[in-house]
């Protein structure tokens, strides 16, 4: 559990660094969604979290509020 918080800081360590080129959240849950489906592989979160904000950003008509 230890070494799972620990990897929670590096990543939001790592995402505080990348800014203002990747501007993104840095909230435990938000981080959280990518190091759980990557059973905690700092690498692949990173990865992931650079996929997830570039499918973002190249299809904002998928994140648009309909409400």
């Amino acid at each position: 559990m230890a070494e799972n918080a620990n990897q929670l800081t590096n990543f939001r360590q790592w995402v505080q660094e990348q800014r203002p080129i990747l501007n993104s959240l840095d909230t435990d849950e938000f981080l959280l969604r990518f190091l759980r489906v990557t059973d905690f592989n700092l690498t692949n979160a990173k990865e992931w979290l650079i996929h997830f904000w570039k499918y973002r950003t190249e299809n904002p008509q998928w994140f648009v509020c309909f409400f």
